[in-house]
């Protein structure tokens, strides 16, 4: 079974594949035969994040990720450059949907009903609060 450790690095170390530091280590896919099955390991591209391991990737720069096997000396090495583009300003694609042919979920004219204010979990009604708070108030007369 395959084992790779996969690398966040600067695009130098990206050229010769070689991470400088542990302190690079995104992920390690070093369990590929878990008994809830094979190891899947994801990356969330976002600006902020509310997270001290997080990463925030910023518009118009590149990030360079590379991974080499675990425990094998070759010099086997995958590569992945990934570009975040800006905003996009130009018109829609010509690929996309014409207006007459969208499902009217799409036609943003089309009135939906938003729940606001409350989830759609079952709300307790005013009996059964009481209920609910009656031992406690109990507990505490003296």
């Amino acid at each position: 079974m395959e084992r790779y450790t996969l690398y966040l690095v600067e695009r130098e170390q990206y050229q010769l594949c070689q991470p400088q530091s542990k302190d690079q280590v995104r992920w390690q896919c070093n369990q590929p035969s878990a008994k809830h099955g094979p190891e899947k390991l994801s990356e969330k591209f976002q600006r902020f994040t509310p997270f001290t391991l997080g990463k925030e990737f910023k518009e118009g720069h590149s990030y360079y990720y590379i991974s080499k096997p675990i425990h094998r000396q070759e010099d086997e090495c995958l590569r992945l450059k990934v570009t975040v583009d800006g905003k996009i300003t130009h018109s829609p694609q010509a690929h996309a949907i014409p207006q007459e042919k969208r499902l009217p979920a799409d036609d943003p004219e089309v009135q939906v009903l938003h729940s606001i204010g409350h989830s759609a979990a079952p709300r307790l009604f005013p009996l059964a609060w009481a209920v609910l708070l009656l031992p406690f108030l109990l507990l505490q007369a003296p």
